[in-house]
């Protein structure tokens, strides 16, 4: 958009007193319904009046694509002429706009929304199609307060089950909750088709179950609604819902088995549908691959079907699970690219919703790659955000991963706060098990301290997440407070790894499976992968167990190379500490310059070049290598590159940096 006239200032008003009656008239239209087109405008007063009001500095044409629009120059002018406008004045104006739209035959985005609001606002009669329609495009644009009044006010004229339907789900949205039960229930007598009856039961069994917490009677709503309904679609999306409720409980198995026969079909809907089950529960079950091509099928389809008509998801849905499977992957910077983009636009628009869950897989992301000042960061605004939003079921899984961040970096206050609060939220989705058993679990670690646990990367529960979930970031990307070298954990990862295709499971089989064996070159290729992934905290542990492995075999100066580079991955994760951390032996630390040489050397430099970059004499450079090769128990410039466990651009940012270690 690009403004073709001089902005308006404050000075420019006091030009008002002299206007025409046709001036002030033009400018309350503008500042009732602005942005107006400029033809519009030019319709209502006059050509000559537009073009006097855009000389006198009160009025200013902007582009918009291939129309002009007239906006008040500035704020200040709408706020005093909307505050002088009588009643009727105001009811007159809006109707003379509702007319000029009308006659053009409102083919401009947004045409629609703005009729409905100025008959709303003029207390006109109003056509409850056009109610409903505003509604639905408001739905879509996510301002939920308009859908509601628009929704509100077309069942008030003509109540109809599309009516109830989409006002049940914007009341929900607001988490209103009993009102939207209510006009739920009360649509349901109105629905007469198979599609009407599903559309209805599927709207009242998410506010009674995700809203409410009343599970047994949203199982009963979809089960009377299956017990009427016929139609192969509508029942797929019934039972689809059905399956949501199951996979948010726990059920994966049952609910992956129930929407299977939906997902190769060709109906839009009943895939959709059934796609917003079977992701996570796929991803969550270890079947990631699987999950990510659903995911991306299923989010051009549901584009399709949200311009037709509304659905009780967004097609974001998708975009929010495919983050969440790509960290399942092991392609965590990916998933952190794209829940970053679209959080920024969520943000920008103002989208709290989007923002919320986004800022969700930001602080997983985070977590996953071991970054937990950070990732406690994400997670704190994003509990505060579904707190604001009624989410409050949803809050066990940003608070058990935030307990979880806490802990590790070492805030026990924060954590203990975070738990306690954890404790309070009703456990209806225990999809969230996990992430709250692990936070608990790191919380007792991080209380009783480093002494009372085994010096392993690992807090592995007695028994790996039940119910079919075999994997989570906070499960194979993030440290296991305990002993993962057990028999029984290590015979279950086995299991997992011979029937699952998560790459998670997989790096952490390749981890524990010589932690067990005390194989510690096998254990500096764990290190390796698990770097190679982002996870730098669980490679940092690989590397300490690394250490310990090769001290046993009687290989002391390889044991220190691995403790360093144990701390040089550490020193990367936002200060967290672990017990398999704690419990190396303190490595000597390089000092800022120290570390700066090394990591240029490991670079590729030469002396002579390190020396002229670093305005320092070549024979300086080399007393530093002298004391960085003692330190890391290095033999030469050769050994710098895999010690460090740096590439050269890692080392290049880094050395850039130079980060006292």
């Amino acid at each position: 958009m690009r403004c073709r006239s001089r902005p308006g200032s404050l000075s420019s008003w006091s030009s008002a007193s002299a206007l025409s009656h046709d001036e002030t008239s033009a400018l309350e239209y503008l500042a009732l319904g602005e942005p107006v087109g400029v033809a519009l405008l030019e319709e209502l007063a006059s050509p000559d009046v537009v073009a006097s009001l855009e000389r006198k500095g009160l009025l200013e044409a902007r582009e918009d694509g291939r129309r002009f629009e007239a906006w008040l120059a500035h704020p200040f002018h709408g706020e005093v002429l909307r505050g002088r406008v009588t009643a009727l004045r105001l009811r007159r104006v809006m109707l003379d706009l509702v007319e000029a739209v009308d006659r053009c035959g409102a083919r401009r985005r947004g045409d629609l929304l703005r009729m409905a609001t100025w008959r709303l606002d003029a207390g006109a009669p109003t056509d409850p199609d056009l109610l409903l329609q505003a509604a639905r495009q408001s739905l879509r644009a996510f301002d939920y307060d308009a859908a509601a009044r628009f929704a509100e006010a077309a069942w008030a004229k003509q109540p109809s089950w599309e009516t109830g339907a989409t006002c049940g789900l914007a009341l929900s949205l607001l988490c209103r909750n009993e009102d939207a039960d209510e006009m739920l229930a009360e649509t349901e007598a109105l629905a007469v088709t198979d599609d009407e009856r599903a559309a209805v039961s599927v709207a009242r069994a998410e506010v009674l179950f995700f809203s409410r917490h009343r599970e047994a009677d949203a199982r009963d709503v979809l089960d009377a609604a299956l017990a009427a309904v016929a139609e192969p679609d509508p029942r797929a999306e019934l039972i689809a819902y059905r399956a949501s409720i199951d996979v948010s409980v726990g059920r994966l198995r049952q609910a992956i088995d129930e929407v299977a026969p939906y997902l190769e079909g060709s109906s839009p809907r009943p895939l959709v549908a059934a796609a917003i089950v079977a992701v996570p529960a796929l991803f969550c079950d270890g079947y990631t691959t699987m999950a990510r091509e659903l995911a991306g099928r299923a989010r051009q389809m549901h584009a399709t079907i949200w311009k037709r008509g509304l659905f009780y998801q967004p097609p974001e849905i998708h975009l929010y699970n495919l983050a969440l499977t790509l960290i399942e992957e092991g392609r965590i910077a990916e998933a952190h690219a794209l829940a970053s983009e679209r959080f920024e636009r969520c943000d920008e628009a103002g989208r709290l919703r989007g923002a919320a869950w986004y800022r969700v897989v930001l602080g997983r992301a985070c977590l996953a790659q071991g970054r937990v000042a950070t990732a406690a960061a994400h997670l704190r605004v994003a509990d505060e955000l579904m707190r604001a939003l009624g989410y409050d079921a949803h809050r066990r899984m940003t608070l058990g991963h935030l307990v979880t961040a806490l802990a590790l970096a070492g805030d026990l206050a924060g954590a203990r706060d975070a738990q306690a609060v954890c404790d309070e939220v009703s456990p209806l989705l225990r999809i969230y098990d996990p992430f709250v058993v692990e936070g608990r679990a790191w919380l007792a670690a991080a209380e009783a301290g480093s002494g009372t646990h085994e010096p392993s990367s690992t807090v592995a529960p007695t028994t790996l997440p039940p119910s079919g979930r075999a994997a989570s970031p906070p499960t194979c990307y993030t440290p296991w407070p305990g002993s993962a070298s057990r028999p029984a954990t290590l015979g279950r990862l086995h299991d997992l790894a011979s029937t699952r295709e998560a790459p998670p499971i997989a790096a952490r089989l390749a981890h524990v499976r010589p932690l067990a064996a005390g194989d510690a070159e096998a254990l500096e290729a764990a290190t390796d992968g698990f770097e190679r992934t982002g996870a730098l905290l669980v490679a940092a542990e690989a590397c300490a167990d690394a250490s310990r492995a090769w001290r046993r075999a009687g290989h002391a100066r390889r044991g220190t190379a691995a403790a360093n580079r144990a701390h040089l991955l550490a020193d990367r994760c936002d200060g967290a500490r672990t017990p398999a951390l704690a419990a190396l032996d303190a490595a000597t630390p390089l000092t800022e310059r120290e570390r700066e040489i090394a990591l240029l050397a490991a670079r590729g430099g030469t002396s002579r070049a390190i020396a002229d970059q670093l305005y320092l004499s070549e024979r300086t450079v080399e007393n530093h290598l002298q004391r960085i090769y003692t330190k890391l128990g290095a033999r030469g410039r050769s050994e710098l590159h895999a010690l460090l466990g740096v590439g050269a651009a890692q080392a290049r940012d880094r050395g850039a940096g130079g980060d006292a270690e």
